[in-house]
């Protein structure tokens, strides 16, 4: 790189008081190389009690742009100064994990995603980078400084905006609904990304503001952990058609059998409850019937229904509902001669969790349909899955296990609705297209039902112990008295 300036200074007043000042140099790459230029921008926040700073350093993390010989020099620099400065490098395009770990400890921010404007195209391809670096483990990972890095997934354009391609504005609004302005500022919470408004303060609505606060997003984006996408499910229509189309669908059963999945050759794929027959091993060949919900089954010839599909239907023991599993995969009616196949665009819905260090549990449903969605998730597939592998214990020090999966109850409410949820078996929300659903809920031991069995039976063996010390009391006593009274 070559050839440095100072291409613009600005000095204005925040909110709270104090002021900021923002310095930018631009640094100009060569001509040959038909990179284009990239900039150092200083902020600096002078308020009432103390001096923050912080250093953006463009055009160095990414695909195309990551130069580590650079930013190890700037972190070195930085360190030297002696101050708390914040180091955050972008622009971060294709980034991975991998790159990611190169660096987290020489930075406190870095971008993860290309630049994200107000449109949900833009937005939904957040979704797996968010996924793939909360499971990175590199989350709040160490930094810079003896602090903490920060996967980076863009500003928040909300609000009152400009346009990237121009310097003039902000003269228009955000192009996102509100729901996918929910849906944004819940992802970024939920994967602990830095929160940065990315729209006009001096015109900020009062929907914006509400969104931008929300105490409980906020208390999740700060203190929260265990942050992860625990399911994604295609929303794709299951039909039954001619076999041999061209929308083939291979399909295969869990190690247990009790899943029957599909998946088709643009990786988008999908699980139902699969229960095999019971004659199966009669017949020599794989048979059952395909769930998606207890009460509505796969049917070759349902033509309509309300559930995910027009061909799921009420169970019921007919052929028209048993199904048979190719060792080609194909999942076959023979009573019809048809097949089960996969077809819509690739629409997902995916469930994130995370925990609140004084138990509190969190559940986001993410919905990228347009259309409404039914949502749901068991309480033994949230808690089995965290309980268990990160043995977070309830308020009564019970740790959720295989054996007591039924004996639980979740208590909450859904933040953006205001809903209350009470549930002993499953969550389930109807989600608006390209919208989200934000549970806070404290689950703890479930005393009822089959649990009162097990605390009878501690009543009891307590009352059969009481009587049996009371007996031999007794018996002590008496002895001792009949021995004193011989003596006499």
């Amino acid at each position: 790189m070559v050839g440095d300036s100072i291409s613009s200074h600005y000095t204005g007043s925040m909110l709270s008081g104090a002021s900021i000042s923002v310095h930018t140099i631009s640094l100009h790459t060569d001509s040959q190389t038909k990179a284009k230029a990239c900039k150092f921008v200083l902020f600096s926040w002078f308020g009432r009690t103390n001096r923050c700073m912080a250093v953006k350093h463009d055009c160095a993390f990414g695909e195309r742009d990551l130069h580590l010989e650079e930013l190890v020099a700037v972190s070195e620099a930085i360190l030297h100064t002696g101050r708390q400065i914040v180091y955050s490098i972008a622009p971060g395009e294709n980034a991975t994990p991998v790159m990611a770990a190169a660096i987290a400890n020489m930075t406190n921010l870095y971008r993860v995603s290309a630049h994200i404007w107000d449109t949900w195209v833009e937005l939904e391809p957040a979704f797996n980078i968010a996924r793939d670096f909360a499971a990175s483990g590199l989350v709040g990972a160490s930094g810079l400084g003896g602090g903490r890095s920060w996967p980076d997934l863009d500003v928040l354009p909300f609000g009152w905006l400009t346009d990237g391609d121009t310097d003039n504005g902000p003269y228009r609004s955000s192009r996102l609904t509100d729901s996918e302005m929910k849906t944004q500022m819940t992802l970024w919470g939920m994967a602990r990304s830095p929160l940065m408004f990315g729209g006009d303060m001096r015109h900020l609505d009062q929907t914006t503001l509400d969104v931008l606060t929300n105490p409980t997003v906020l208390e999740i984006n700060s203190n929260s952990f265990g942050n992860t996408e625990i399911l994604r499910f295609a929303t794709d229509t299951i039909k039954v058609a001619e076999c041999g189309g061209s929308n083939h669908t291979r399909w295969n059963t869990s190690h247990n059998s009790s899943q029957i999945c599909w998946r088709r050759k643009n990786n988008s794929e999908g699980c139902y409850k699969w229960i095999p027959h019971a004659n199966r091993t009669n017949t020599g060949h794989n048979l059952g019937r395909v769930f998606d919900t207890n009460k509505t089954c796969l049917d070759a010839k349902a033509s309509h229904g309300k559930n995910r599909s027009e061909h799921f239907s009420p169970c019921r023991d007919h052929p028209s509902q048993t199904w048979k599993l190719t060792p080609s995969g194909d999942l076959v009616n023979d009573h019809l001669g048809r097949c089960a196949i996969s077809v819509s665009e690739d629409d997902l819905t995916r469930i994130w969790v995370s925990y609140g260090h004084s138990g509190e549990v969190y559940v986001a449903f993410f919905n990228a349909s347009p259309k409404k969605t039914q949502m749901s998730i068991t309480l033994e597939e949230l808690l089995d899955e965290f309980y268990t592998s990160l043995a977070v214990a309830n308020s009564s020090s019970v740790i959720f296990n295989a054996h007591n999966k039924t004996r639980w109850r979740c208590l909450g409410e859904e933040v953006w609705s205001g809903k209350r949820v009470e549930e002993t078996h499953s969550i389930s929300f109807r989600v608006d297209g390209h919208g989200c659903a934000l549970f806070v809920l404290s689950c703890n031991y479930n005393l009822r039902g089959r649990n009162m069995k097990t605390l009878s039976r501690v009543l009891l063996a307590s009352f059969v112990g009481i009587v049996v010390i009371l007996t031999l009391v007794n018996l002590v006593r008496y002895c001792w008295l009949s021995q004193h009274k011989h003596r006499k």
